[in-house]
């Protein structure tokens, strides 16, 4: 899992909370797979937390949607319409129905099987039962 360098976890941005700052569900729409291809939409998420951390321009705002994707060479107006299109809403409402009839109700969530697996501090458990059958084993 990546860590985010020093410089970006020492900001005042980093140490808000995201939930009224951070415009989700346009985010989720303009990260989908659908609307930017899996490399540059990975390019595109660094460089949307690179402008909030060292910029001040917090993810969702229009300044850090259209300046990341023309940052990572994306036409913002296409990307737009894409999130916006009835294709993104299908995708994500299958989605969200996926999630909610694994039990997943929170973020991050692994899946391993019949087994959920809840937050940041259960990754290390997740991977153990994929490879072993259990947690924590050796």
């Amino acid at each position: 899992m990546q860590k985010w360098p020093l410089q970006y976890r020492k900001s005042p941005a980093w140490r808000r909370s995201c939930g009224d700052e951070l415009t989700a569900r346009f985010r989720m729409r303009t990260e989908h797979p659908l609307t930017i291809q899996s490399g540059p939409r990975d390019a595109f998420i660094h460089e949307s937390y690179r402008q909030w951390f060292q910029g001040g321009q917090e993810p969702g705002s229009n300044a850090n949607l259209i300046e990341g994707l023309r940052a990572i060479g994306q036409l913002p107006d296409r990307v737009m319409e894409l999130a916006n299109g009835a294709a993104i809403d299908q995708a994500l409402t299958e989605e969200t129905d996926t999630a909610r009839a694994l039990g997943i109700f929170g973020a991050p969530t692994f899946v391993v099987g019949d087994q959920l697996f809840w937050g940041d501090d259960r990754l290390e458990d997740a991977v153990s039962y994929a490879k072993y059958g259990r947690v924590n084993a050796k």
